[in-house]
């Protein structure tokens, strides 16, 4: 399992690459998102970051029908863009 943070780029982008990042596909497959919309964040960041965290700390996955799927080449995103939202987008697979 890892975490992903970056940007994402067009299939067939062939520019440059900070020394600091790597390039990597990444596998289709099913997710769930966990989302705050837009806040300030001067203001609201730390509050806005417990709520996402409590949210995925208590999400029930067994009622959902599906569980976090930790297979080798899964990523876990984040998203933070105050003026649009906070996301976790965590890959999930069927019971």
């Amino acid at each position: 399992m890892a975490e992903s943070y970056g940007v994402r780029l067009p299939a067939d982008y062939n520019g440059e690459i900070p020394k600091q990042m790597q390039m990597m596909d990444v596998p289709e497959g099913e997710y769930i998102v966990f989302e705050h919309g837009p806040f300030d964040y001067q203001t609201q960041n730390c509050n806005v970051e417990q709520k996402i965290e409590e949210a995925m700390k208590n999400f029930d996955y067994a009622s959902s029908g599906y569980c976090l799927d930790t297979t080798q080449g899964r990523v876990f995103y984040f998203y933070h863009d105050p003026e649009r939202f906070w996301k976790f987008v965590r890959p999930v697979k069927k019971l």
